[in-house]
């Protein structure tokens, strides 16, 4: 089975609308994913795979996205792919690895796809940069910004001036020098720069996150306006992941200004998106903050069962109609262990314990 040349050059529009936070990105990898899958493409479903993981990871569906990843970097493994390819998946699955908390997990997929010393920015190219921003991002969520701000400078650094594609670094290095207490002008211009940057390129996802960032940059005094667009930019976007930080960070802005009735109600709002996103870090930030609003507890635990991730439903469809985790493994072209992990997650969201009940679980959802 070999990798299909115009299957691969359908990839750099795919990412083109990825990062552009088009809805016509996810329907064309799962029609791309469907076509692989009738013609035995095994190349073919791990490239889609690769990009799924990114999209799903920008879209805020982490379950989705971590599951996509860990099965791309299992394929290259298995099926060849390079280092590049390597690199790529793993800095894509890392970083949904840290977003979900599963910081471990993130430290295994980086060390176990790490590029072998010497092989720089010729070789590797941006796919490395999207090595070193996973790592960058592992180091801050572990509570190093000094160490994260030396990674992400030297990515920037060393591959940024190779491609206009860039949008992140410079909040992200902004980030951490407001949380040392360092460089507060020159932390201030990099955020402002990747406000007007992610202004010429529209996209929801990278504006919303400029933006908030330099709210986080401005402090509490001035940071309140930039904070507000940040949450009308992303809302009503793809971008839930991005919109629900967004929320908790203006609701623990107006919580610290007292004005706790419109921050129950972002947090609130806040809380239930990060939580259907598996943002469990971000979840928890909210429940804090909510509390600190003193909203009763009943405003804080979580009511009701999620909905189905599209892998979820899927797998949840072929077990329900009588297929083995064998058979299903073998028509998703994933592991056996990847249904396994599917339908435990879809026995807990569906409050069923056998196959047996799936379909009418199913059923009721619609």
């Amino acid at each position: 089975m070999r990798a299909d040349n115009a299957h691969a050059g359908f990839m750099q529009p795919i990412r083109v609308l990825i990062e552009a936070d088009s809805e016509q990105a996810m329907v064309w990898l799962d029609r791309a994913q469907a076509r692989a899958r009738a013609e035995g493409s095994i190349q073919g479903l791990n490239a889609d795979l690769m990009f799924s993981c990114l999209a799903q990871l920008r879209r805020g569906e982490l379950a989705d996205a971590i599951q996509d990843g860990v099965d791309a970097v299992e394929g290259v493994e298995l099926w060849g792919g390079g280092q590049i390819g390597r690199v790529t998946r793993a800095g894509w699955l890392a970083a949904a690895q840290v977003e979900a908390g599963d910081l471990e997990g993130a430290e295994r997929t980086l060390a176990r796809c790490a590029p072998p010393d010497g092989q720089g920015p010729d070789l590797i190219g941006w796919h490395r940069f999207t090595f070193m921003s996973a790592r960058a991002s592992l180091l801050l969520a572990r509570g190093n910004p000094r160490g994260s701000l030396q990674v992400i400078l030297e990515a920037a650094h060393r591959f940024e001036p190779r491609s206009l594609r860039w949008l992140g670094w410079r909040f992200h290095a902004a980030i951490c020098m407001t949380l040392l207490g360092e460089e507060p002008d020159r932390a201030v211009a990099l955020a402002e720069a990747d406000v007007e940057l992610a202004r010429r390129w529209g996209a929801p996802g990278a504006l919303g996150s400029a933006l908030r960032a330099r709210g986080l940059v401005l402090g509490d005094r001035d940071g309140e306006s930039s904070l507000r667009e940040a949450v009308t930019v992303l809302d009503g976007s793809i971008c839930k992941l991005e919109h629900a930080k967004a929320l908790v960070e203006l609701g623990a802005l107006l919580r610290r200004r007292a004005h706790r009735r419109e921050a129950r109600e972002l947090l609130r709002s806040g809380l239930e998106l990060a939580r259907s996103c598996g943002a469990a870090p971000l979840a928890a930030q909210a429940e804090e903050e909510l509390r600190a609003t003193g909203a009763s507890p009943r405003d804080v635990i979580r009511v009701g069962v999620d909905e189905l991730t599209g892998s979820e439903r899927r797998v949840a469809q072929l077990g329900a109609s009588g297929m083995s985790n064998k058979q299903i493994a073998q028509t998703l072209f994933v592991t056996v262990k990847t249904v396994e992990t599917h339908l435990h997650r879809c026995y807990q969201k569906l409050g069923v314990s056998s196959r047996g009940q799936l379909a009418e679980a199913l059923e009721r959802l619609g």
